[in-house]
């Protein structure tokens, strides 16, 4: 039972107790005086204890009603909660195979314009070292370092020797 179940149950004791005073204050008054009317006190007392203790029980019933509602609702929102961690979870996912998707066609059009870069640049040391520019001018023109115009040029040796 929830706290509000308690508090209604003290204040329905207290009812009970007021009415069991009033009760035993007339039934002194009446056998003091033995009037009739200390019979009619008694029947509206009765009344009233009828009438809290059904106060009692609808509310015990509305609560019992909230009770099941509210865990309906929290039932529901758990499973639109798990539900949507799943929709996440396969949302990422897709935009990680999605990533990967765009990054592999890169790599292979990089390493294959990589390799005709390299060809164009052997290329074009050769031609320009043969036009009688020195390692600093051809690195300079081509944008490249000076020990790879040197690394070329050995290898143009060696090329030469075999």
């Amino acid at each position: 039972m929830t706290i509000s179940g308690y508090v209604f149950a003290f204040y329905v004791f207290l009812l009970v107790c007021a009415g069991v005073w009033f009760y035993f204050k007339m039934v002194r008054s009446y056998k003091k005086s033995k009037d009739d009317g200390n019979y009619e006190k008694e029947q509206r007392i009765f009344k009233l204890y009828q009438n809290v203790e059904d106060m009692m029980t609808s509310f015990e019933e509305y609560v019992e009603e909230s009770k099941e509602q509210i865990n309906k609702a929290m039932a529901e929102a758990v499973s639109l909660l798990d539900e949507a961690k799943k929709e996440n979870q396969t949302a990422k996912t897709e935009i990680k195979s999605a990533e990967e998707a765009k990054e592999k066609p890169k790599k292979k059009s990089d390493s294959s314009d990589g390799d005709k870069k390299k060809v164009i640049a052997k290329e074009m040391i050769f031609e320009l070292m043969d036009d009688g520019l020195n390692e600093d001018e051809i690195a300079k023109e081509l944008g490249i370092s000076r020990r790879e115009v040197s690394l070329f040029k050995e290898m143009k040796k060696i090329e030469i020797k075999n």
